[in-house]
C-alpha cells in the first residue's frame, strides 16, 4: 500500500465535544479513563512510527494474512505508550489477557472513526516464557541481549495510525481522563497529540537502509548444523521425540545505521500474505519481519486458525511452482512434519473450541517460497480471548516440535544463540478480547548497523542436514532481500 506523505490542513473538529464527554465519563467511574481522539488524514501510516522519539517505543503491524474472513490489508503503526505492560512467567498470556481487558475497558473509542480504525493493544511475546536461562543468552559483542524486549509486553500507542487502501488514514491519539480534569485542558491534550501525530517531523524521514551486507552465521556454520541436525534425528529414531525445529542465527553489516521501518515499507511491497510488523524499543534496537504464519485469529465466538509447515522454493514459472509444490505435498517427509503441527493445534484448542473437520492440505504461495497449509476453524465453547487462545497454542510444533518439553529440550542444548522474539507471538486485540496473533517468523533483530536474520527447520526422522540447511536459506532470503532493497530504494 502506497499512501503520500502529507498532512492534513484541517484544524480537527469536535475535541471540545470529545473532551466534555470523556471528563463527564471519568467523573461517572470515578477513575481515569483513556480517551480516544481521531482525524482522517492522507498520511503515510509509517511515518507515525517513524516519527516517534528516540525515548518512544515505536511500532508497524501491516496485515494482510489470509483465512477464515481475514482483513484486506491494515496497516496500523504507533508511537508512545498510553498504556502497557511487561510480562513474563509461564502465565504470561493468561495475565496479558486480564491486564488487556482491564486496558480495553478504560478505552472511550471515538465514534467519528469507524470501529476497525480504534487503537488497538499491541501484544509481543517472546519464544521462551522467561523461567530458563534463554533469555540471558547473548549480549556479547556477537549477539545482543535480548533483556529490554522482555519475555513478553502490551502495548497501547500514545499516539496511532490505521489505514485501509484506497482510503483515508485515520490518526487517533489516547490521553488519560481524570474525574478532576478540565474539559478545556483536555481539548488541548488531544489538540497537542494531533498535531504532533500529523505533522511530518525531521525524524520521520526515512535514514539509508543497507547499501551493502558482510557477515555470516552467528555460531552456527554448516558443518555444525550438519552435526546437530545428526544429532537430533538420532533423538527421534531412538523414540526421544517426533520432532524438532533447529534454527540458525545469521549476522549482517550494513553501511550505516539499519531503519526497521524502511525494511518494513520494503517488505509491505515484497511479502504479501503476511503479517509485516516492526517494534523499535529504546536502548534495545528493533525487532522487523514479514510472518505468514497466524497463530489465531478471534472474532467473537468464531476462531481461525492453519498449521503451515512442510516448505519448498519457488520454481520460477507457473509449471515450476506447480512441479515444486505438487512435490511437497506428496511428500511423505513434508506431510507428516505437517502432520504433526495439524494434530498440536487440534489438541490445543479442542478444550475450549468446536473444531470443524479439516481437510487436506494446500499449497501456498509467498514470494520466496511455497508451504502446506491446512485451515483450521471452529467457534468458543468456552470464553477464552485471542491471547489466552494463543496461550494454549504457543510454541505450536511448527516452531518447537513434538512432544513439546522434549523439543524445547533439545533446542536448549543445542542452539547457541537467544531466540529471543524470533518464533514468538506478535499482533493486536481489541477492548472486546478480539484479535490476530501471529508467530514472530522470517525475521531480524536490528542494532545500529548490524542485523540479525533468524531462520529454522523441522527436522524428523529422515531429514537431510543439508536440504534443511537449504530450507533455511529460502526462508532467509525474504529478509535479506528486504534489507537490500531498503538501500537500494533510499539511493
Amino acid at each position: 500500500m502506497t499512501l503520500t506523505t502529507t498532512t492534513t490542513t484541517e484544524r480537527p473538529r469536535g475535541l471540545a465535544g470529545r473532551a466534555r464527554a470523556a471528563v463527564a465519563e471519568a467523573r461517572r467511574r470515578r477513575r481515569p479513563v483513556l480517551a480516544v481522539a481521531s482525524v482522517a488524514t492522507d498520511l503515510d501510516p509509517i511515518g507515525i512510527a517513524a516519527g516517534a522519539g528516540s525515548d518512544e517505543v515505536s511500532l508497524v503491524l501491516a496485515s494482510s494474512l489470509a483465512g477464515g474472513a481475514g482483513p484486506t490489508t491494515v496497516t496500523r503503526a504507533g508511537a508512545g505508550a498510553a498504556a502497557g505492560v511487561e510480562l513474563d512467567g509461564v502465565d504470561r498470556f493468561a495475565v496479558a489477557a486480564r491486564h488487556a481487558a482491564v486496558i480495553g475497558a478504560d478505552v472511550l473509542p471515538d465514534p467519528s472513526a469507524p470501529g476497525w480504525a480504534d487503537p488497538r493493544i499491541v501484544a509481543g511475546f517472546a519464544f521462551s516464557d522467561g523461567t530458563d536461562d534463554e533469555p540471558a543468552r547473548g549480549g556479547s559483542d556477537l549477539e545482543p541481549s535480548w533483556h529490554r524486549f522482555g519475555a513478553g509486553r502490551l502495548i497501547l500507542p500514545a499516539r496511532n495510525a490505521a489505514a485501509r487502501p484506497g482510503g483515508p488514514t485515520w490518526v487517533s491519539v489516547v490521553a488519560r481522563v481524570a474525574p478532576d480534569d478540565r474539559p478545556d485542558a483536555v481539548a488541548e491534550r488531544f489538540s497537542a497529540g494531533l498535531r504532533r501525530a500529523t505533522t511530518p517531523s525531521p525524524a520521520a524521514s526515512p535514514s539509508p537502509g543497507v547499501v551493502g551486507l558482510a557477515g555470516g552465521d552467528a555460531g552456527l556454520g554448516r558443518e555444525r548444523w550438519r552435526r546437530d541436525v545428526s544429532r537430533a534425528r538420532d533423538r527421534i529414531r531412538e523414540g526421544v521425540l517426533e520432532k524438532v525445529v533447529l534454527a540458525r542465527s545469521v549476522e549482517l553489516s550494513g553501511a550505516g545505521e539499519i531503519d526497521p521501518f524502511a525494511i518494513a515499507r520494503s517488505l509491505l511491497d515484497r511479502q504479501p500474505g503476511c503479517l509485516v510488523y516492526a517494534i523499535s524499543i529504546p536502548g534495545a534496537g528493533a525487532f522487523v519481519g514479514a510472518t505468514p504464519e497466524l497463530l489465531v485469529r478471534r472474532r467473537g465466538a468464531a476462531v481461525y486458525t492453519a498449521a503451515l509447515a512442510g516448505s519448498t522454493g519457488r520454481g520460477g514459472s507457473a509449471a515450476g511452482d506447480a512441479a515444486l509444490g505438487e512435490a511437497m505435498r506428496t511428500s511423505a517427509k513434508e506431510r507428516g512434519e505437517h502432520g504433526f503441527v495439524v494434530e498440536g493445534i487440534r489438541a490445543a484448542l479442542a478444550p475450549v473450541v468446536d473444531l470443524d473437520p479439516v481437510g487436506a492440505p494446500e499449497v501456498v504461495r509467498l514470494a520466496d517460497c511455497q508451504h502446506l497449509r491446512t485451515p483450521i476453524a471452529g467457534r468458543l465453547r468456552v470464553e477464552q480471548s485471542a491471547l489466552e487462545l494463543a496461550g494454549r497454542l504457543h510454541p505450536t510444533p511448527a516452531v518447537a516440535g513434538t512432544p513439546r518439553e522434549a523439543a524445547l529440550g533439545l533446542i536448549r542444548a543445542h542452539e547457541s544463540f537467544a531466540r529471543g522474539w524470533y518464533a514468538g507471538v506478535i499482533g493486536s486485540v481489541d477492548r472486546r478480547g478480539d484479535g490476530e496473533l501471529a508467530v514472530s517468523l522470517r525475521c531480524a533483530r536490528l542494532v545500529g548497523e548490524r542485523a540479525w536474520l533468524f531462520a529454522g527447520a523441522g527436522i524428523v526422522s529422515d531429514s537431510d542436514p543439508d536440504a534443511e540447511w537449504d530450507e533455511t536459506e529460502v526462508k532467509l532470503a525474504a529478509l535479506r532481500s528486504a534489507l537490500l532493497g531498503a538501500g537500494e530504494d533510499r539511493r
